[in-house]
């Protein structure tokens, strides 16, 4: 039986700089979510990520990445139906990320049914815990977005 209630995943370590906009990001909406979910902080370990999902029904992801684009950038990808890009899902320094527990889990039929990646783009990365400007603008930018996908999940 799958569990309905939304899962929400912060990954990220928050003694890296911008890397901490997953936590970051859930730690506002545990004020401001106006539904009923369930929040969990993740450093990354795609084996962990995959148990944490499993049995779920709807999740979202929220994650730093480095893709290319400026810092602050939102990417988003439902990932329900389309695979996350390699560029988007290293978030390990293993061989193993997120795009491949993504895949696997895909394989395996373990995929929640709805599953959303919100990925921002990073600029510092160095040990430390100050968010850079443009990072901090797109974690309440994100956080606005969730809230209003959420409204449709009722």
């Amino acid at each position: 039986m799958l569990d309905t209630k939304l899962l929400i995943i912060g990954i990220g370590n928050r003694m890296r700089c911008d890397d901490s906009a997953g936590p970051e990001t859930i730690d506002i909406l545990k004020e401001k979510l106006s539904i009923e979910a369930d929040f969990l902080e993740e450093r990354g370990e795609p084996a962990s990520i995959m148990e944490s999902w499993k049995g779920r029904d709807k999740v979202i992801l929220i994650d730093c990445v480095i893709a290319g684009k400026p810092p602050g950038h939102i990417h988003y990808l439902d990932l329900s139906n389309t695979p996350l890009p390699d560029e988007m899902g290293k978030t390990s320094s293993h061989a193993f990320g997120l795009a491949e527990a993504v895949e696997l889990s895909r394989a395996m039929k373990k995929l929640p049914k709805k599953l959303f990646f919100y990925g921002i783009e990073g600029g510092k990365i160095d040990i430390g815990k100050e968010i850079s400007p443009a990072v901090k603008t797109a974690i309440n930018t994100v956080t606005e977005r969730i809230q209003k996908q959420c409204m449709n999940f009722h």
